[in-house]
């Protein structure tokens, strides 16, 4: 797999406050279910809303909740999170792409301040499709046809490439 920065942590201190006649109680049972950990290893985006940017990352565990109950009957409480994130980098949430004809060529740029990879999708009819990075100098080639609506993806981070969601690697 590919190596990564140290894991990133997120926290966060929010207060939920419903005022005069709100849910306070519903507003609480509400956020506990949403910052339980889950069962399983995988986690949810988290999106992270700051002063000139929103980013998002793909995959957040809640780590570590704390909800003290001693302002409950104040109808507010201070909660503190921290998530646990294994892909330390930050994305963007708006998707970006390029649409390339067959036989065409496009620079795409990286957009962000860590080397990453694109993900790479073609559609059919296509025989024998290759991808080039020309700033690297290699070739990305595959022996085979995609038939007329029929999607071939490349995901790097992943190792994998697949036609609709069967593994084209090692066929």
């Amino acid at each position: 797999g590919r190596w990564y920065a140290q894991e990133r942590q997120v926290t966060a201190t929010i207060a939920i406050n419903v005022g005069d006649g709100g849910d306070f109680a519903g507003a609480v049972a509400a956020l506990r279910h949403l910052l339980t950990p889950p069962v399983g290893e995988t986690g949810a985006p988290l999106v992270i809303s700051g002063r000139d940017e929103i980013l998002m990352v793909p995959e957040a565990v809640v780590d570590t909740r704390t909800m003290p109950t001693e302002s409950f009957h104040a109808g507010w409480v201070p909660v503190a999170v921290r998530w646990i994130c294994a892909d330390p980098r930050r994305y963007n949430v708006i998707r970006s792409g390029v649409a390339i004809p067959p036989g065409g060529t496009a620079d795409v740029t990286n957009a962000g301040n860590v080397a990453t990879h694109p993900l790479l999708r073609l559609d059919g009819p296509c025989v024998n499709p290759s991808f080039i990075n020309a700033t690297l100098g290699r070739t990305l080639d595959f022996l085979l046809t995609l038939e007329a609506g029929e999607r071939l993806i490349i995901d790097p981070d992943a190792g994998n490439a697949t036609v609709d969601g069967e593994s084209e690697i090692g066929r």
